[in-house]
């Protein structure tokens, strides 16, 4: 129930934005160019660089792959939510987050779709589970004060 709520409530809001910024967007197009391309090179980037150490350090794939995708997240509902609270719905600030969010999600579908099918033994159900041991590792392992790729990669 709680999880609906949240986000019907994170699509109003980003619902609200645009219609007051629509203006803005409409009269420059350019600066959502400017603030789009930037972020979809940077998520790509990120996804690559996490992926490739992880790679490196001899991380499992189920490791690897859901480990650049953690990295690659921008955290972007948080960053509207704080940019709302202090410089308010028509700002600058709310414009580009909302643009980073509707960015970074079609990225990250991407990722993921060109991504969760590489396993080497080429069964299907194991492609899936391999992905969600791998999140699970990454999501659950997590230790504070130590670093990503160090953590994902312990025993629990």
């Amino acid at each position: 129930m709680f999880d609906s709520v949240t986000t019907i409530g994170l699509l109003l809001t980003l619902v609200m934005i645009f219609s007051f910024q629509g203006n803005t967007i409409l009269e420059k197009p350019l600066h959502i160019v400017l603030i789009a391309v930037p972020l979809i090179l940077q998520t790509f980037l990120i996804f690559a660089i996490a992926y490739i150490a992880c790679r490196v350090l001899k991380l499992p794939y189920k490791i690897a792959a859901p480990a650049g995708m953690i990295c690659a997240s921008n955290f972007f509902e948080l960053a509207v939510a704080v940019a709302i609270a202090l410089f308010g719905t028509t700002s600058p600030a709310a414009l580009a987050t909302t643009v980073g969010v509707l960015t970074e999600v079609p990225v990250m579908l991407f990722l993921v779709k060109k991504n969760a099918n590489k396993t080497k033994d080429g069964d299907a159900d194991g492609k899936l589970d391999a992905w969600a041991s791998g999140l699970e590792s990454a999501c659950f392992r997590w230790r504070i004060g130590a670093g990503p790729l160090t953590c994902i990669s312990r025993r629990a």
